[in-house]
């Protein structure tokens, strides 16, 4: 979110229900042209948002579920730490997550095209409901689930942030 300065009243707020466990310092990118953005590494990705809207410029997908690591900028070279235990380490979620289709055929056993705790595929779920539920309603909708199978997948990730050809060094 954005604050005025002057009166600290809101000039904007942007929901990222998806981050729930990412809590890095954002840093600020002024390219040589364009406006300077606000770069936010989170759960499940890095993204950029212009400094002046909030709107959401650019993003990668493959971070870990908690990123904390403040993103560094050398040049136009972006650095971005992300790694923990996948959920299937953990014995939260199978490696193989079937689509959001799939399961509601098997497991919506009312029918509403969306999942209960009670109806939950994995019993696993059921204790840490909040992490899949991210927008609080008491269920998980097809958007929530593609990131509950995003979990599985986080990898070592580097991006050049101008347009211009460059290298990329992932450790």
């Amino acid at each position: 979110m954005a604050l005025n300065p002057k009166n600290g009243k809101l000039l904007y707020k942007v929901e990222r229900p998806e981050s729930t466990h990412g809590f890095s310092t954002p840093v600020v990118y002024r390219p040589a042209k364009g406006p300077a953005q606000l770069i936010l590494s989170g759960s499940y990705q890095v993204a950029a948002y212009s400094v002046e809207t909030g709107e959401k410029l650019w993003w990668v997908w493959g971070m870990a579920w908690q990123a904390k690591s403040t993103p560094v900028l050398h040049g136009d070279m972006l650095y971005v730490h992300s790694w923990m235990a996948t959920l299937s380490e953990l014995g939260i979620q199978k490696d193989d997550v079937p689509l959001f289709e799939a399961v509601l055929k098997e497991f919506d056993k009312d029918k509403d095209g969306k999942l209960s705790q009670a109806e939950a595929p994995d019993p696993a779920m059921k204790p840490v409901w909040f992490l899949f539920d991210l927008n609080k309603d008491g269920f998980i909708d097809a958007k929530e689930w593609e990131v509950h199978r995003m979990r599985g997948a986080a990898v070592r990730v580097c991006s050049r942030l101008s347009s211009g050809q460059g290298r990329c060094y992932c450790y």
